[in-house]
């Protein structure tokens, strides 16, 4: 498995301020679920990561996980924004 987030995958990323990004587009946390239903072709990954990580989520992280669950994907977390290294976790 590669440490990047591969090209089939989408990439979700939650700034500091709870801007929630799809695929590098600005979506609304009401929103997110239909945008995610509505990708095409349908991902085969989920590639999530947030601003600060160490510290407290931004309130709009909990309405971004339901919408990662709803989708029943694997899931990648990543140190950052770029997508292109993953969370060792252990």
């Amino acid at each position: 498995m590669s440490d990047g987030c591969p090209d089939s995958g989408v990439r979700i990323y939650v700034d500091a301020a709870g801007t929630i990004t799809v695929n590098g587009q600005i979506v609304r946390a009401a929103d997110l679920p239909q945008a995610l239903a509505s990708l095409k072709p349908h991902p085969t990954e989920v590639c999530y990561s947030r601003a600060n990580p160490e510290g407290e989520p931004p309130a709009e992280s909990m309405a971004v996980m339901e919408a990662i669950i709803a989708l029943r994907l694997p899931v990648g977390f990543y140190t950052d924004g770029t997508f292109k290294t993953r969370v060792k976790l252990k």
